[in-house]
């Protein structure tokens, strides 16, 4: 440590001092948390009766990251993205339980931490970048879809906003990110008969296992695909997340009184315990003895509320979603 001067305070003994530099119009705190290494932070306060609270703040906070195991004070990109990671992991400035975490966390693994692991923020420049990104399509072999090359430097930017929040960087030194990919191309759709040969299939297929977790799974799959072509929901999480809750029930009388079966502002059931199964219509006619005169037909619409790509929307399916849902009722 240099030689102690007017213009600098011992707050701790052998653990935090604040001083300031004769070139410098704020205070700056030096501490150690493990009694060996030292280190030096500005306060950011010009008056010292505020620089010395936030030298003390300075300390605890670096005693509760060397508590979990995560770097005290580093300019290192492995080091930061370890901190954005837990800042992730702690939902700390995001949206809780985002789905997107675990891709961006493969993103950081895999290749942001090999490639810029051991560099310092603020020495990654455009010309890093452009190097990083010849290294990445050899990595993989062909040049990063678009969609893919957006994830990465989304989280490219939480890493570099991360350095700046600790002062490694200023927002003049990140480098802008210019998202290159190659567009991707939609997927053939199915044809009539081929939607039709798969579903005539799906019977046999489920009853081809005698095992039992196999056969309730096929017939999942068997409920899934019916309302994924029904309602052209995406493919994915909207239904996969999809609760009886989300769920609304709607029933026309065909060539008589609209009727609602389920109103279309109800929820189907409380919780996970669907009630649709056996609402009667409200305005079916009884004769003297009580018996429904006639059978109504009735056309059936479902609601169901998904959380889409970017946001919640609700899906509409029909007929088959119905079978499908009291299909399932039945089974459990």
């Amino acid at each position: 440590m240099p030689a102690k001067v007017e213009s600098t305070h011992q707050l701790i003994n052998r653990k935090l001092v604040v001083y300031k530099r004769s070139d410098a119009s704020t205070w700056q705190c030096r501490y150690t948390v493990d009694g060996k290494k030292w280190h030096s932070k500005t306060t950011g306060e010009r008056d010292l009766n505020e620089a010395i609270p936030k030298a003390h703040e300075i300390l605890i906070t670096a005693k509760a990251l060397k508590q979990r195991h995560l770097p005290v004070v580093s300019k290192k990109f492995g080091d930061i993205a370890k901190l954005a990671i837990q800042k992730m992991d702690d939902n700390v400035g995001y949206e809780a339980g985002s789905d997107s975490f675990p891709q961006y966390k493969r993103i950081i693994s895999d290749f942001l931490v090999p490639y810029f692991g051991k560099k310092h923020v603020d020495s990654i420049t455009p010309k890093v970048m452009i190097e990083y990104d010849k290294w990445r399509t050899k990595k993989l072999g062909k040049p990063l879809a678009y969609s893919s090359a957006r994830k990465h430097n989304v989280v490219l930017n939480r890493i570099f906003k991360e350095a700046e929040e600790r002062g490694f960087v200023h927002k003049t030194q990140i480098p802008y990110l210019e998202t290159r990919g190659v567009k991707s191309k939609n997927y053939a759709t199915f044809e009539v008969v081929e939607i039709n040969a798969i579903l005539a299939h799906m019977p046999a297929w489920i009853n081809s296992t005698k095992r039992e977790k196999p056969h309730l799974r096929r017939h999942v799959m068997h409920d899934y695909v019916r309302v994924l072509i029904e309602t052209g929901a995406r493919p994915g999480k909207e239904l996969l997340n999809l609760k009886w809750k989300n769920i609304r029930i709607k029933k026309v009388q065909i060539g008589g009184v609209v009727t609602v079966h389920v109103e279309a502002d109800q929820k189907v059931g409380k919780g996970d315990d669907p009630e649709f199964m056996d609402l009667e219509p409200t305005n079916a006619k009884y004769d003297a003895e009580g018996n429904v005169q006639s059978e109504a037909e009735w056309d059936v619409t479902v609601y169901m509320d998904v959380y889409g790509k970017t946001k919640d929307r609700t899906v509409n399916g029909f007929g088959v979603t119905y079978k499908v849902l009291n299909e399932i009722v039945k089974r459990n």
